[in-house]
């Protein structure tokens, strides 16, 4: 199976989940990922024909061969559309034509009401991440950092 991996060109957490993903794909004999972080790649992904599946974090609005779309969704887009974020216009056209929508939090399945929602839970909220609780003090002094 040959999946396109389309990711932001800002090199964020999604960004970087998307590359670690395809990364463990192309370590598989099964799979084959290709990873895309541009205008270009975007592109692809509404106009190519070459792969059997599309994950993106990104609003790709359609295939026009019908490759099936599975769109991440890592915030409220309907709170961040503005002027200066443009791809928040195209998630609902997105959301419609993806086969499978995903996100980390059941916050989002609540705040977004999308029917085909699948939660994928983030490594910190499963416990395979670890996290060591600090044991400060609090004192009489609060010292305050402010720039």
């Amino acid at each position: 199976m040959k999946v396109l991996f389309l990711a932001p060109v800002r090199r964020g957490g999604p960004h970087l989940s998307l590359k670690k993903l395809c990364n463990h794909y192309n370590s598989t004999d099964k799979l084959s990922g290709t990873f895309k972080a541009s205008f270009f790649g975007f592109l692809e992904g509404i106009f190519s024909w070459k792969y059997d599946m599309i994950h993106t974090v990104l609003p790709v609005p359609f295939n026009i061969w019908g490759t099936p779309i599975i769109l991440n969704i890592r915030g409220n887009y309907k709170k961040e559309k503005s002027f200066k974020n443009l791809l928040a216009y195209l998630y609902p056209i997105s959301i419609y034509f993806s086969k499978q929508i995903v996100s980390p939090s059941n916050y989002m399945m609540n705040e977004l009401k999308i029917n085909k929602f699948k939660i994928i839970p983030n490594s910190v909220e499963n416990g395979v991440l670890k996290y060591k609780k600090n044991n400060f003090k609090i004192g009489e002094t609060l010292k305050l950092v402010i720039v």
